[in-house]
């Protein structure tokens, strides 16, 4: 299962935030919460979508949705809430494959 959280990046900060990813990346795959792994963080390619990026997370369950995050955690979240467009909404949506997702009706 995939947790994918898209977002806009503030103007002029594309290039700090990919910066900012690549020297965090390890220290965000090793704070994630228990059951989260982190699945790379991915820039839109020539104004194609309705986002700039988006950040995903594989889960081990649904269980991981209710794990507590860690301290160190949370400080990562506000360092990388400064390149996030306040003035437009992030989303976020979970994923199953096609192999996994269990359908209805």
């Amino acid at each position: 299962m995939q947790y994918v959280l898209r977002y806009r990046i503030e103007s002029d900060k594309a290039g700090a935030l990919r910066e900012w990813l690549r020297e965090n990346t390890a220290d965000i795959e090793a704070h994630a919460p228990d059951g989260w792994h982190y699945a790379g963080s991915y820039f839109v390619v020539r104004g194609f979508g309705d986002y700039d990026c988006e950040m995903r997370y594989d889960l081990d369950d649904y269980a991981a949705m209710d794990s507590e995050n860690p301290p160190r955690f949370n400080e990562i979240v506000r360092e990388w809430q400064q390149f996030v467009n306040d003035a437009t909404p992030t989303t976020a949506v979970l994923l199953k494959s096609a192999d996994e997702v269990v359908i209805i009706g």
